[in-house]
């Protein structure tokens, strides 16, 4: 009896990995297809933010930070910017790893059932908002700290902001879109 039980864990944790890695590739696809190009670094692309969130919202803030992380290593590989290893990490690491945060929503998911029914599940648009936002914040503050040298740190966060927020404000709103179309699918893919 215990050796199925662990057939039935170790199949699950390959399911999961397997979901990350195609969910990894689907982002690093979708955000190859820009819509606009920024011209200091970053972009606006078509639902680059969505696989992550997805993943997110199905596995929770820990596996979601992970492939997060995983995939902005992956996209500084496939197209590096390097100031510093600081700056990677900010830029690439953290920002994307932060994308996993919209994982609470499983958590909420599971706690409060009815967000499920909606046609509009709040708990994933929220927390896929907050994510992103958060992702967001690392931008600009990796502007602040290696692209705005010898401003003072008030002009300096400004225009990191005013460069920053546009874009991730969209690829954000972009991929809230893809969660809320793909609501549908996310209730019949419960785990």
């Amino acid at each position: 009896m215990p050796e199925e039980s662990s057939k039935k864990v170790g199949s699950k944790q390959i399911y999961v990995l397997v979901e990350g890695a195609v969910m990894l590739a689907l982002a690093l696809v979708l955000s190859r297809l820009k819509l606009y190009q920024m011209p200091a670094g970053g972009s606006i692309n078509l639902f680059g933010y969505l696989p992550l969130f997805v993943f997110a919202v199905r596995h929770g803030v820990g596996k979601g930070m992970l492939v997060g992380a995983i995939f902005g290593f992956l996209d500084f590989i496939i197209n590096p910017y390097f100031v510093n290893v600081v700056q990677v990490l900010l830029d690439y690491i953290l920002a994307y790893g932060s994308l996993g945060l919209a994982g609470f929503a499983c958590t909420l998911n599971r706690k409060f059932p009815v967000f499920n029914s909606q046609r509009v599940n709040i708990a994933n648009v929220l927390c896929c908002l907050i994510a992103g936002c958060v992702r967001i914040l690392f931008a600009i503050f990796s502007g602040v700290f290696f692209y705005m040298a010898g401003k003072s740190w008030s002009v300096a966060f400004i225009a990191s902001a005013a460069y920053n927020i546009p874009y991730g404000i969209v690829n954000t709103l972009l991929a809230i879109l893809g969660i809320i179309l793909l609501q549908p699918a996310l209730n019949r893919l419960k785990k």
